[in-house]
């Protein structure tokens, strides 16, 4: 079975995996931006913990009719990346780990060979500053 035949479940569970109280990493930092885009003014910080994170998860929970328990699950997930903007570039930088992450290597490269040489040719002068 490759990457994109299992099924959806199991690929969410791996990119928004549950989070509680206490967690850290780039999932939380997901958390909090969309959390954010919802309202919530919550520093990005990678840390879920505090009340301010806690009150904010359980606000969103209580806005969308889930139960408010303090704690992201698939549901929670689901609610939050409702109208969720595409992944950005910046965030991809941020946030690549080929040693915990050894897919993301293959959909950097999946994403290159979606590009054109003419347009990486040009990324590439604007990256360096080249004139």
């Amino acid at each position: 079975m490759v990457p994109n035949e299992f099924p959806a479940e199991i690929v969410s569970a791996i990119a928004n995996p549950a989070l509680y109280e206490g967690d850290f990493g780039p999932a939380v930092v997901e958390q909090q931006k969309l959390l954010n885009a919802k309202g919530a003014n919550l520093p990005i910080d990678v840390f879920f913990w505090g009340p301010m994170t806690k009150a904010a998860v359980i606000l969103f929970q209580q806005q969308h009719g889930l139960i408010p328990d303090g704690t992201i699950g698939s549901v929670v997930w689901r609610e939050l990346c409702k109208g969720k903007p595409p992944i950005r570039l910046e965030d991809v930088c941020l946030f690549y780990k080929p040693l915990d992450f050894p897919h993301q290597t293959e959909a950097l490269q999946w994403l290159q060979d979606q590009i054109p040489t003419q347009t990486l040719d040009e990324f590439d002068r604007r990256w360096h500053q080249k004139l």
